[in-house]
């Protein structure tokens, strides 16, 4: 399994190009992940953290998002994205 920090656009050419799609499907989704989570928190976008996320290219559909608060707390959502 190869793992991908992303931390900006340009490390995205670093992915293999027949790999490409699966990452961009799995940084979509998390997107959205990260939407529930600010809205279910009230979190307004401008206070949101989102400066990098690896991408582990390991053929899993699943994902790990954490949340972290300016209290220190962390809130963790595996999801599972088989059929």
């Amino acid at each position: 399994m190869t793992e991908y920090k992303i931390t900006k656009l340009k490390d995205l050419l670093n992915i293999p190009v027949d790999r490409v799609d699966d990452c961009l499907d799995e940084l979509k989704d998390g997107l959205k992940l990260m939407h529930a989570q600010m809205a279910a928190f009230e979190i307004p976008v401008s206070d949101a953290v989102f400066d990098s996320f690896t991408w582990k290219d390991d053929g899993a559909k699943d994902m790990t998002s954490n949340a972290h608060f300016s209290c220190g707390g962390v809130v963790q959502v595996k999801v599972d994205r088989n059929d």
